[in-house]
């Protein structure tokens, strides 16, 4: 059985926590598997709990936001940023890569593993560099571009990896456009779906009296609250549906990530006097029990890497509208499962689906006959762990 150490930066809710979660669920029995998180703080639950280890406080406090430490844990924090800074700007040394090449060395002196993987972008695929490990593999979950800014160069780094996987098409071309030379390293594998454990959290009850069902219809989006998602867009939106005559209500869910995105929410909801019809409810542990009372989930989003929301929505049989960003159309498939446009059409896109039975029933039927998407991503997570 190979023995395979994945890197993460914290235990927080997000995207790269989900699909690892859902990926460890789906290969544990075939392979054996740890988690090392560089950050020690953490808001939610993941079912790769009884394998985590937790990195040391020293390397911890670098990837912490300090105001969410304990008074005292939070002055070391910003003591020992402090100090990095200082180092850099005098010295351009930066003492975290003396800390990773410790650390890496401490866990190959007690631990020996087929393959090394850093499961996102940034920090994950810093540390592990510092393995001698030939296995090394760097798993992207974002765009590239977005995250990295043009004229800002890592191809030093990836190219020290033996694979690099990028969890769409799009995004694989996106990295291969950036850095030619690699592209013989570079692979997409989509995330995988934890469809049991997405099944059992679905039925467990709603633990918010502000979500309503069965008056009008449900509609629900779900993310970080982060300018890329266009959340602040939705009260506009929802004006035009209540112009058209749609009865619906609208609930976003996720943590804040960017205040002012935020707040232009707040602002656009009393602008457009949408407060009765939409309603952010926050960052939920489990969404499920969401999305399985939602008639539709809509992305408003600019930019998705690998869109793992649109398959969890739609294990649950919730149709899917989403914006037209560039690995969109490789998971929704007009009139099968959803479908995409631009933000512009969202208004008329969502009150065709929602007041035509024939199109919303056809696309339920055809949800609860297309539920074979792990085969297929299985195949290749086992053909890259060989």
């Amino acid at each position: 059985m190979y023995k395979i150490l994945f890197v993460i930066p914290g235990l927080k809710t997000g995207g790269t926590n989900s699909s690892l979660s859902a990926l460890y669920s789906n290969i544990k029995k075939q392979y054996d598997i740890t988690v090392f998180t560089l950050s020690n703080q953490r808001n939610a639950e993941y079912n790769f709990d009884e394998v985590v280890r937790y990195s040391p406080f020293i390397i911890s406090a670098f990837h912490v936001n300090a105001i969410e430490e304990k008074w005292y844990k939070c002055l070391a924090v910003l003591v020992l940023k402090t100090i990095r800074t200082i180092i850099r700007r005098l010295l351009g040394y930066d003492i975290l890569d003396y800390l990773y090449k410790r650390m890496t060395h401490i866990i190959e002196k007690k631990y020996t593993y087929d393959f090394v993987v850093a499961f996102e972008e940034s920090y994950p695929t810093k540390f592990v560099l510092y393995f001698k490990n030939a296995n090394k593999i760097a798993w992207i979950h974002c765009n590239y571009n977005k995250y990295c800014p043009l004229g800002v160069s890592e191809e030093d780094i990836y190219s020290q990896y033996k694979n690099i996987i990028c969890v769409s098409e799009y995004t694989s071309r996106l990295f291969v456009s950036r850095y030619p030379r690699l592209n013989a390293k570079v692979s997409s594998i989509y995330n995988l779906i934890d469809t049991e454990s997405i099944l059992v959290k679905s039925r467990k009850p709603i633990d918010d009296d502000r979500f309503e069902i069965g008056k009008r219809s449900v509609i629900i989006s779900a993310g970080r609250i982060d300018p890329v998602k266009r959340f602040s867009s939705i009260p506009k939106i929802a004006k035009e549906l209540i112009d058209r005559g749609l009865c619906f209500q609208w609930y976003i869910l996720g943590p804040i990530a960017v205040r002012d995105e935020y707040n232009r929410l707040e602002a656009n909801i009393e602008k457009y006097s949408v407060d009765n019809y939409v309603h952010y409810l926050g960052n939920k542990i489990n969404p499920y029990s969401y999305f399985v009372n939602s008639d539709l989930y809509v992305c408003t989003s600019e930019s998705e890497a690998c869109p793992m929301v649109f398959n969890e929505a739609m294990i649950l049989n919730t149709p899917v509208v989403t914006t037209n960003f560039g690995s969109a159309s490789e998971f929704i498939h007009n009139n099968k499962n959803g479908f995409v446009c631009d933000i512009d059409g969202l208004a008329k896109k969502i009150f065709w689906v929602l007041t035509n039975d024939e199109i919303y029933q056809g696309l339920q039927k055809e949800l609860a006959e297309s539920h074979s998407f792990n085969a297929r991503v299985l195949n290749n997570i086992n053909k890259l762990f060989s």
